[in-house]
C-alpha cells in the first residue's frame, strides 16, 4: 500500500472550503484542463453512498468511485469501486487554523495493479502524475474559495448558455459560478430559462449577461482564474445594477 498526502491552506473558514466541495460542479472544476476525464454519473453529491462514475483516456476506461465516511463539514472519503487501481482510497479533511483560516487535507492509499511489480514499473509516473493533479487542484481551491469570501457571490439566478462555444468551455464557466455559490443551469434549450434571472450567453472569447439589470460582457479570451474572477465581477456588477 503506497500512501500520498497533500495540504492546502486556505484564507477562509473551513465551513466555506467545505461547502465549496459540496457543491455541484467541483469534481468539473477540480479535474486539470488537460487530462482526459469525463464524468458519466454523478449521484448523491458527497455524502455516504454517493457515487460518481468516470470514463478516462481515448478509451473512455471506467471508473467508479463510492462516497463513504461522510462528516458534515469535516470530512467525506471516496472509495474506488471498479478502476485502474487494485485499490484506491481518497479521504479529504477539513481543519480549522485558526477562527478565519482552514486547511485541506487530501489523503490517498492506493494499490497499483500486479503488486510490487506495478510498484517498480509505474510507481514513480502516478505519484508525479498526482503531485501535478493536486497542485492544480489545490490552487484552484484556494483561488475559489478564497474569492467566494472576499466577494460574496449573489442571489441572481444563472441560465448558461452554451450554444456559440464549445462544450469544454462551458462546462469551466458553469462549473467555476456554480461551485463558487451562484445557482447556475446549463442548457441549450431555450423554453425554461424564463425562470431564471438572467442569461450567461458564453462566447468563444467573452460571456455575455442578459436581463432585467440590462447586459454586461466580460473578456473571455483565456479560461484563467483571473479572467473567471472578472466574470464574477461582472455578475455581481450586473447584479447591483437590476436592484
Amino acid at each position: 500500500m503506497t500512501s500520498f498526502v497533500a495540504r492546502c491552506a486556505i484564507a477562509a473558514p473551513r465551513a466555506a472550503a467545505y461547502a465549496w466541495h459540496a457543491r455541484p460542479g467541483a469534481f468539473e472544476r477540480l479535474t486539470p484542463p488537460k487530462d482526459a476525464v469525463r464524468l458519466v454519473e454523478d449521484s448523491g453529491g458527497i455524502e455516504d453512498g454517493a457515487r460518481k462514475v468516470l470514463a478516462i483516456g481515448p478509451l473512455g476506461i471506467r471508473w467508479t468511485a463510492v462516497h463513504d465516511q461522510h462528516v458534515a463539514g469535516h470530512r467525506f472519503r471516496d472509495v474506488q469501486q471498479r478502476g485502474p487501481f487494485r485499490r484506491f482510497e481518497h479521504t479529504h479533511t477539513f481543519l480549522d487554523d485558526g477562527p478565519a483560516n482552514s486547511i485541506l487535507v487530501d489523503a490517498i492509499e492506493y494499490e497499483l495493479p500486479v503488486g510490487k511489480l506495478g510498484e517498480l514499473v509505474a510507481g514513480r509516473a502516478i505519484r508525479a502524475k498526482l503531485e501535478a493533479m493536486f497542485a492544480h487542484r489545490h490552487r484552484v481551491t484556494r483561488h475559489d474559495v478564497e474569492l467566494a469570501a472576499r466577494e460574496p457571490p449573489g442571489t441572481t439566478s444563472l441560465w448558461i448558455d452554451g450554444r456559440d462555444a464549445e462544450s469544454r468551455r462551458v462546462q469551466v464557466v458553469w462549473a467555476f459560478l456554480s461551485t463558487l455559490g451562484w445557482r447556475a443551469v446549463r442548457s441549450t434549450r431555450g423554453a425554461e430559462r424564463d425562470a431564471f434571472d438572467a442569461i450567461v450567453r458564453v462566447q468563444p472569447d467573452s460571456a455575455v449577461i442578459e436581463g432585467a439589470g440590462g447586459r454586461e460582457s466580460a473578456s473571455l479570451s483565456d479560461l484563467a482564474d483571473s479572467s473567471l474572477a472578472e466574470l464574477h465581477r461582472t455578475l455581481r456588477r450586473f447584479e447591483a445594477a437590476a436592484r
